[in-house]
């Protein structure tokens, strides 16, 4: 959580996620909305407002923040390598203005994703241009705020373009431990594109653009114990790292295979790589990689990654050795069986997942 920003209106925060996703989240990095709650009650200030700039509804349910007399709103910004347009900008500090009027001793609360960049930039213009402040002393103020500030070099460079000499802005911090220099502050839009949030790893040498799928679901529609998806790092970048190693994979994104149609174009691939066996499957895909005792990942097509504390893969030749190193391409099927209990025209239903 940030510190309170100017004159103690604004404050600058991550995104929330629901109780819906703990079972995909470490408890130490769970942000609820119901935190938010408790930590403004425990300063005795209260929230008037929360601007959410992302480009999604699914992250936490916005009852749950109008039900403690906050009032909502939604100001979609795209993140999508752009930073937020004049309209944006305008749109938004019409309405912290208009809010500051009629409510002047209560907080704004606003977030995009991480609560840097859009967050940041649409607060320094408020600064701007209603506080009468310089962009220097704007962008200045909200690092020290929310450490380390706006961290993209071109949303920087746009404030400083309309706000006072491109040349004079200053170059982008130091990025925080989980982002990488090409990640771009995306979430999923209103109409279920897949726009993934900035994460994860380096590899072979330099750093690459990972992209963190917050939220991400493991196997959609049913509930397995002990899996809980991996976002911190320097774990999140290891797994990565280590998949695009052993599958000799120098691009971003998921290394692993992906069906394609068998049609007269793709058969021809056949000619061009040394592919052993093609079927059709069912299932979710998924990588595996067992890397010792509680060291079982799977990996998504969207490249998230989840930890399985529940499964042991014990070497065939001494079962006391956990195996490691090792690395699976397949998919994920769950199966179900129906019985009939004599006398009963009840069904018992039996999973399992393989």
């Amino acid at each position: 959580m940030a510190s309170f920003l100017a004159w103690g209106r604004f404050l600058p925060l991550k995104t929330m996620l629901g109780p819906r996703y703990d079972s995909q989240v470490a408890e130490e990095n769970r942000f609820h909305p119901s935190m938010l709650s408790n930590y403004l009650k425990s300063l005795k200030v209260k929230m008037g407002l929360l601007v959410d700039l992302t480009n999604t509804s699914r992250f936490y349910d916005r009852n749950d923040i109008e039900k403690e007399g906050i009032k909502y709103i939604k100001l979609q910004c795209k993140g999508h390598g752009e930073c937020p347009t004049t309209e944006n900008t305008e749109t938004f500090i019409r309405l912290c203005e208009r809010f500051n009027e009629r409510n002047p001793p209560e907080l704004i609360g606003v977030h995009c994703t991480h609560g840097f960049n859009r967050t940041g930039f649409l607060i320094c213009a408020f600064l701007v241009e209603k506080m009468d402040w310089s962009i220097e002393a704007a962008v200045a103020t909200f690092a020290q705020a929310r450490p380390p500030g706006i961290y993209k070099g071109d949303y920087l460079k746009e404030l400083f373009r309309r706000y006072g000499d491109i040349e004079e802005a200053p170059p982008p911090p130091l990025l925080p431990d989980w982002c990488f220099e090409d990640d771009e502050d995306e979430d999923e839009d209103e109409d279920g594109k897949k726009e993934s949030e900035p994460g994860s790893s380096a590899s072979f040498g330099k750093r690459r653009k990972e992209r963190l799928k917050l939220g991400a679901i493991f196997l959609e529609g049913v509930t397995v114990k002990g899996v809980t998806q991996v976002t911190t790092q320097p774990k999140l970048g290891e797994v990565q790292q280590k998949c695009h190693q052993f599958c000799g994979w120098e691009g971003s994104g998921f290394p692993g295979a992906q069906p394609v149609s068998m049609d007269k174009q793709n058969i021809k691939l056949l000619e061009q790589k040394p592919y052993k066996v093609s079927w059709k499957a069912d299932g979710t895909r998924y990588m595996m990689l067992i890397d010792g005792t509680n060291e079982v990942f799977m990996i998504d097509r969207d490249n998230s990654v989840f930890h399985v504390s529940n499964l042991e893969f014990p070497f065939r030749k001494d079962l006391r050795i956990h195996l490691s190193n090792t690395l699976l391409d397949g998919v994920s099927h769950m199966f179900v069986w129906s019985l009939i209990h004599p006398g009963t025209p009840e069904f018992s239903y039996f999973r399992k997942y393989i």
